[in-house]
């Protein structure tokens, strides 16, 4: 583990044990836990870095952690996974427990297959059929703004964009059309929604669910069964529909298709559970993440004036009078708009931990 990070950075100073790097001082037996509060715990992170150094060492009840802020050292951790590094446990026993052991808690040789094949699905050539849908589903978000504008209402803007990417998310996964921007009540959302919390909340806890169920966890479960039955339900149809017309082999017209039709000679075919747990790992990572950047990157350039009027002058100049980009090449091309989306996440990460 430590010769792969030698080979990318040189240490400033000799190798250390972890007991000898600096960190801020912590409780009896409890370690650092109690001077953390969770909503803010980044901006703790980087406060500490900030006082102890880019490489300091904290510690939750009898165990050492140690928090490193540099990017190239983060960058080359992540480049050295699943042989130097790997995930928190908790991560991989949570969701797998749940039913979605997808590509994102999987480890080793198992990560390596899922890796090639989920990545193969979302080949260029695969997500130019799903385009036609995003249009779609961007022109619905468009009429949404515009009568807000021409009304002067004032809107949740984090909201509205939640059920656009909500939309996208679920067309790009499963093909369907859930339309939550004009149906917020859709019953498949409102049992997603109660998800990713509680993933969360598992993942940083004592596993109290496997010996006694609160009230919480029993609606979890509820929640849990709707929707698994639901994603096996379009697995099975996705399935059935490659079956009637091989064409979406080669052409799949959304992420569920792709990932049915994924193959490669050393990794086989995913499974019909490996295919579930990706697609709803795309679902519960990609909704509040993407509607969050969005709402960043829209207070930047209103903050910064200067950088909104060179956006909207780069985007005219491209588009001409359309209102949308007609094409997947055209909206790829569009790299102005992409560097305001990576410098928002640069300025306001809504994942600033790992």
């Amino acid at each position: 583990m430590e010769s792969s990070l030698q080979s990318s950075i040189q240490p400033p100073t000799p190798l250390r044990r972890i007991a000898d790097i600096p960190g801020p001082r912590g409780w009896p037996l409890l370690g650092n836990m109690p001077q953390l509060d969770v909503p803010r715990m980044h901006t703790q992170f980087e406060a500490w870095a900030a006082r102890y150094g880019p490489i300091y060492r904290v510690r939750f009840l009898l165990q050492d952690a140690l928090v490193v802020s540099r990017p190239d050292m983060v960058a080359a951790i992540f480049r050295d996974r699943p042989d130097g590094w790997r995930r928190h446990r908790n991560i991989q026993s949570v969701l797998n427990e749940t039913g979605v052991s997808g590509v994102f808690s999987a480890e080793g040789d198992d990560w390596r297959r899922q890796r090639r094949l989920v990545m193969a699905a979302f080949d260029p050539g695969h997500m130019k059929s799903y385009f036609p849908s995003l249009l779609r589903v961007t022109e619905r978000l468009k009429r949404q703004l515009d009568a807000a504008a021409q009304s002067g209402e004032v809107i949740d803007l984090q909201r509205v964009l939640m059920r656009y990417t909500v939309d996208v998310t679920t067309g790009l996964a499963f093909g369907i059309d859930m339309n939550t921007q004009e149906d917020p009540d859709n019953s498949l959302q409102r049992h997603l929604d109660k998800l990713f919390p509680m993933f969360a909340r598992r993942i940083s806890a004592f596993p109290w669910w496997r010996y006694f169920k609160l009230p919480s966890d029993r609606e979890f479960d509820r929640h849990r069964a709707e929707v698994l039955s639901a994603v096996r339900g379009f697995v099975r149809a996705g399935r059935e529909r490659i079956e009637r017309n091989p064409v979406l082999r080669e052409h799949p017209a959304n992420l569920l298709e792709a990932l049915l039709a994924a193959h490669d000679h050393e990794s086989g075919m995913l499974t019909d559970e490996e295919v579930a747990g990706n697609v709803l790992t795309v679902l519960l990572a990609g909704e509040d993440t993407t509607a969050n950047t969005l709402c960043w990157m829209l207070y930047l350039l209103h903050t910064n004036r200067r950088a909104w009027r060179e956006l909207v002058n780069d985007v005219d100049r491209s588009l001409g009078t359309d209102l949308m980009p007609g094409s997947f090449d055209t909206a790829r091309g569009l790299e102005s708009i992409e560097h305001c989306a990576n410098e928002a996440m640069r300025l306001r990460p809504v994942a600033p931990l790992f």
